[in-house]
């Protein structure tokens, strides 16, 4: 009897050995982006985040954490990025700059980018669930739908499956 192990089919096999030489400018061999997330929440609204349980209500205990970053971990951070002379981009809700507008200061005095996302992601679902907002994507032949993090990520991994399969059946490569 021969074992079989479950396999993906995101992409073949391929050694390095077999792959084509890659350098960045200036003979560099490594590109890499710091990228913090650095926002405002609501306290007690919305769903928390806690590594042990997924998808709860939110809890003081997840909240602090939350809170402590923008209060002490972002400005440690910042020193460490200004010893190490890095620059860094920061994943960022426009809420912040009410709330906390003293983190954007120094965003911008180090020159670091600014990734905006919108005023809070606790909005988005209401927007994308508003008759208005349905309708305007609808006359763009789009259909939105909101999903907790484990149902998108059901969603990515069926269409990688199906697109997967397509990809290997026209034999398209990455060169």
């Amino acid at each position: 009897m021969t074992l079989t192990l479950p396999r993906h089919a995101r992409y073949d096999y391929s050694p390095i050995t077999e792959r084509k030489d890659y350098s960045w400018p200036g003979g560099k061999r490594l590109a890499f982006c710091i990228t913090t997330n650095v926002e405002c929440f609501a306290f007690g609204k919305g769903r928390g985040h806690d590594n042990a349980k997924h998808g709860e209500p939110q809890t003081q205990r997840n909240y602090s954490w939350r809170d402590y970053g923008n209060r002490v971990g972002i400005w440690r951070f910042f020193d460490l990025f200004d010893e190490l002379k890095l620059p860094a981009a920061h994943n960022t809700n426009s809420l912040l700059y009410d709330y906390a507008p003293q983190i954007f200061d120094a965003i911008r005095r180090r020159n670091d980018e600014i990734v905006a996302h919108g005023r809070t992601n606790a909005e988005i679902a209401k927007v994308v669930n508003s008759a208005d907002f349905r309708q305007t994507l609808a006359t763009l032949g789009a259909d939105p739908i909101t999903a907790t993090p484990e149902q998108f990520a059901a969603h990515l991994r069926s269409d990688i499956d199906k697109l997967g399969a397509i990809v290997r059946a026209v034999g398209a490569r990455v060169d």
